[in-house]
């Protein structure tokens, strides 16, 4: 458990802080936010690439920030999940299929659901 516990840290780039001084900490830190950066400066680039598209309809530019919190959020339920199952121990070989299944179904079926509640608001 304390081993889950430390990889579900070292994903997010905080573990051991507590013994570490304040440079090594910040350099554990900063190569999680710089990956950070070169993800989200792929997707401006991304963007940009329908510039034209979203100056000749100005209010896609409205959805770019819900299409990025949306994605955040869906990323760390799964995240999570993964991480439980990963504790408890009921994530294997055997149940990997079970679980990669139930995560994509959940996320198309909340993408349509929620994709049609913002084309009718």
């Amino acid at each position: 458990e304390q081993e889950i516990q430390d990889e579900a840290l070292k994903m997010g780039g905080v573990i051991g802080e507590e013994d570490e001084g304040i440079f090594k900490t910040t350099k554990n830190r900063f190569t999680w936010l710089f990956i950070n950066l070169a993800t989200a400066s792929g997707a401006s680039w991304i963007i940009s690439m329908f510039e034209s598209t979203i100056h000749k309809i100005t209010a896609l530019a409205v959805f770019i920030p819900i299409i990025i919190s949306m994605g955040l959020n869906a990323g760390s339920q799964t995240i999570t999940v993964i991480i439980r199952a990963m504790a408890t121990r009921e994530l294997n070989e055997n149940t990997f299929s079970r679980y990669l299944t139930r995560e994509f179904m959940m996320s198309a079926f909340n993408s349509c659901v929620l994709s049609l509640l913002c084309f009718w608001v």
